[in-house]
């Protein structure tokens, strides 16, 4: 199949979903397991060809692409500067990781006037990976399998629209067709493990990000019932408000957003002073609407 674009394409990948029926309709969910199957080619800036080598019947293959020009492009040093953090975080011994956690753990506690505060995560961009990866926080050590894609699952909103983005679950409440897949995965037997995810981007300018800062709550978390309660009221305000009544939270969110991010680029300035100057500096210019 060849596909056309009006514009230049900056990046395209595979994504290969599969048919899972319920009582009332089919639901798709994301397959990573059949992107082998496909072949993705770009014969030219504007073309995307993919050849998919014996499709699955239940199965359907599409291409997610980014035009040239899109919010979240990063001038290569910005962007390896963040590669090199990533390394740090990850790979290194020993590791930056604490660092970050101790910049911004208590801003996140103060921010949310909170005395406890004990599971969320960073992730931040890796260019090579082309996915967000987990970096610093407090959480369980699984998480550090944790990535996604720009624009897959909560995280990789927040990071491609640069702005708050928050999954509620709502218990016996029929919720609008299609309107969970669009952002959070379910896991394969249909349950929903999360009750509230909150991801906030960590911002390289008003509207460039270069990761994201997540909170979460869901059954035997072991997170404090004063997050779990806050983090609650916060989803249910802004993902079903009251009618004609701007969500209260949301100047909270955009304010811990700023924070956060200020927060990260003062730490990253203690090993780059220039770099962690001049995002600091971007950070408090007026941001431009989308």
């Amino acid at each position: 199949m060849m596909t056309n674009i009006t514009s230049d394409i900056a990046e395209a990948n595979v994504v290969a979903e599969r048919a899972h029926p319920s009582a009332s309709e089919v639901c798709w969910r994301y397959d990573p397991d059949d992107e082998g199957r496909v072949t993705l080619t770009q014969p030219a800036k504007n073309k995307i060809h993919i050849v998919v080598d014996r499709p699955r019947v239940g199965s359907r293959y599409g291409v997610k692409y980014l035009l040239r020009g899109g919010r979240t492009t990063v001038a290569d040093r910005y962007r390896e500067c963040i590669d090199e953090i990533v390394d740090e975080c990850r790979h290194q011994t020993p590791s930056r990781a604490p660092a970050f956690t101790a910049a911004i753990s208590d801003l996140l506690k103060e921010a949310f006037e909170l005395t406890v505060l004990k599971f969320w995560a960073a992730h931040l961009w890796d260019s090579h990976r082309k996915r967000l990866v987990v970096c610093f926080g407090e959480f369980a050590l699984e998480h550090w399998s944790s990535s996604f894609r720009r624009g897959q699952g909560i995280a990789g909103h927040a990071f491609r629209l640069c702005q708050a983005t928050i999954y509620r679950a709502r218990t016996n409440v029929p919720e609008p067709r299609g309107k969970r897949s669009l952002l959070y995965l379910p896991r394969a037997d249909g349950q929903s493990v999360h009750q509230v995810v909150i991801e906030l981007p960590i911002l390289l300018d008003r509207d460039h990000a270069v990761g994201t800062i997540g909170f979460s709550v869901r059954p035997g978390d072991g997170q404090s019932s004063e997050a779990r309660d806050l983090f609650a009221r916060i989803a249910d305000d802004i993902t079903f408000p009251a009618r004609d009544v701007p969500p209260r939270h949301q100047k909270l969110l955009d304010a811990v957003t700023t924070q956060a991010s200020r927060a990260f680029w003062k730490e990253v300035g203690s090993t780059r002073p220039k770099i962690g100057r001049e995002i600091l500096q971007k950070l408090r210019r007026k941001r431009t609407k989308p």
